[in-house]
Order: C-alpha cells, then sequence, then structure tokens
C-alpha cells in the first residue's frame, strides 16, 4: 500500500499538481517525495515496520522494491489514460489534457487510499475525480465520467475474475484423478 501511495504521489506531483501552480516546477516537491520514498522503502525500515506488525520481511530486497514502485508508477500512467479514453466517450478532450486527467487519477487515488482505515471512506475517488474533472469538463460531465470509471473498472474486475475461475477450474479437472472400474 506504501508502494501504491508512494508512486501515486510522484505521478501526481509530475502531472497534476503543476497545473494547479503549486510548488513551482514542482521540483522540490518531487524531491521531497523522491527522498520519502528512499527512506520509507528501504529495507531496513520495512524490516522495522514488519517486525512491529509481527510480518517477516527478511527476504525483502532494495532492488525489488524499486521495481515495485517502477511497476506501479506504470499502473498509475495506464489508469491515467483509460480515465482519459472514459473522458472521451462522453465528451471530446483535447490531448493536451492527458497529463492532468493522469495526474488527477492518481492524486484522487491518492486521497482515497490515505482514507482507508476511516468508516466513510465511500465515494471518495469519485468526488476526488470529479472535482478536479471539472477543471477541464463541465462538472455534470464529470460526475458521469467518474461513476461511468467505477462502472466499468467493475465490470472489467468482474470479467477478469470470471476468466481466473473458468481457467481454474479447467485446470481442476485436467489434473483431477480419473477413477478407473474396481475388478472384481
Amino acid at each position: 500500500l506504501v508502494v501504491l501511495m508512494i508512486s501515486g504521489a510522484i505521478i501526481s506531483l509530475l502531472f497534476a499538481l503543476p497545473s494547479f501552480g503549486l510548488i513551482g516546477q514542482n521540483w522540490l516537491g518531487l524531491a521531497l517525495m523522491l527522498a520519502i520514498m528512499l527512506v520509507f522503502l528501504h529495507p531496513a525500515v520495512i524490516r522495522k515496520l514488519g517486525s512491529l506488525f509481527h510480518v517477516s520481511t527478511d527476504e525483502v530486497q532494495y532492488r525489488q522494491i524499486l521495481q515495485w514502485v517502477g511497476l506501479y508508477l506504470l499502473f498509475w500512467l495506464v489508469s491515467g489514460c483509460m480515465l482519459f479514453f472514459v473522458v472521451n466517450i462522453f465528451i471530446p478532450l483535447n490531448l493536451i489534457h492527458l497529463p492532468y486527467v493522469i495526474g488527477s487519477w492518481s492524486l484522487a487515488g491518492v486521497l482515497s487510499m490515505s482514507l482507508l482505515l476511516l468508516p466513510s471512506n465511500f465515494g471518495m475517488t469519485e468526488i476526488s475525480i470529479s472535482l478536479l474533472l471539472s477543471r477541464v469538463i463541465p462538472s455534470s460531465v464529470a460526475v458521469v465520467v467518474a461513476i461511468g470509471s467505477r462502472i466499468l473498472l467493475l465490470l472489467y474486475e468482474i470479467a477478469w475474475a470470471g476468466l481466473a475461475f473458468w481457467l481454474e477450474s479447467r485446470d481442476q479437472r485436467r489434473t483431477k484423478p480419473s477413477e478407473e472400474p474396481k475388478s472384481e
């Protein structure tokens, strides 16, 4: 979760926050986030946190952690592009707004994940996306896009879960030992 949030914050710093005029050119914020990432994702810190929660983290290596950060950065970029295409289903949006949409997606995701342990987190992502997208599209369309993207993601997850279930049941049928009739 920490790796996901840090990588999302990096994407937000690179793409969304410059359009708000925050942190100058964002280099200070990006440098600070990278420093936090290097500290919090260091294997010694992870082992210490793991010992607090009684989780074994002895085999965690720094290279693996940085690979996870890289994969999650790619995840945020791809999923932000997906949101951009969902926006374009409802209203044409110029390609110049793609970085802002990617950054908005990651910022909304990080904000939502930071409220993960609160009982009333429901809808935080959709509200954040609606508010952030209302800078580049009409607010009514932004709400429809936020809800539509949630529905599309849900359908996508159901489809992948169904495929995984089907593949698992197919593999179990193949590996099931055949029962031979007993000879008398």
